[in-house]
């Protein structure tokens, strides 16, 4: 409708660059980093925590793809479906208890992984030694030990480009049909195996909306 009334306007990670002026960054590749970086680690059974959506741009189709480039199996035992925050607590839980424990997990939402760390101690599970831990998203509380590696999603980058894409839109200095692309950043502490202080490291350019996950 905004755009038949040609108002100015600004989608942020709609995932339809169609519909021109788009903000957004590459959830494959950011996936994709996150599970290379697991491998580098020498981990090979890799599991997964959080939203197994059926859809091409999902982040458990994106990890399926990332394992498949590298020769890895998908195995379903390791996978656990995690639809909302609010069935973190018994998600991580059923993960924990699944007698098939991974090496690493790959975690797609921030909150979801501290609950998570925090409820390996009781099972008996040591974090990475038992278990190393990658997470996805935002991160926005800390204070879980070991600190949480993460692959971040630049939401506020992704607000700021907009805002400026709009503000441009909006004073007539030009329309941009192709998508802004941000990039991931892959933060590493602890919880894969690295150790010492936090490094930051950026992900290849990356198209999909950060929701939970």
């Amino acid at each position: 409708a905004l755009k038949r009334r040609q108002y100015p306007y600004v989608i942020l990670a709609g995932g339809d660059p169609s519909l021109g002026c788009e903000v957004n960054y590459d959830r494959p590749a950011a996936v994709r980093g996150a599970v290379l970086h697991l491998i580098e680690h020498g981990y090979r059974r890799i599991g997964f925590l959080g939203r197994m959506d059926a859809s091409a741009t999902s982040k458990f189709d994106c990890f399926r793809a990332a394992l498949q480039e590298q020769g890895l199996p998908l195995d379903p035992a390791t996978c656990s479906p995690c639809a909302s925050l609010g069935e973190a607590q018994l998600a991580a839980r059923r993960f924990l208890e699944s007698p098939t424990i991974p090496e690493a997990v790959f975690v797609d939402h921030y909150d979801l992984a501290e609950i998570l760390v925090r409820l390996t101690g009781y099972h008996r599970l040591r974090v990475p030694d038992d278990l190393a831990v990658m997470a996805y998203g935002t991160a926005h509380r800390g204070g879980v030990q070991p600190p949480l590696s993460l692959m971040e999603v630049p939401g506020l980058e992704m607000g700021r480009e907009a805002a400026i894409l709009l503000n441009r839109l909006i004073h007539g200095r030009g329309a941009r049909s192709a998508p802004i692309l941000l990039q991931a950043h892959l933060t590493l502490r602890r919880s894969c195996g690295c150790s010492g202080k936090p490094s930051s490291t950026t992900s290849s350019p990356l198209s999909e909306k950060e929701v939970f996950v």
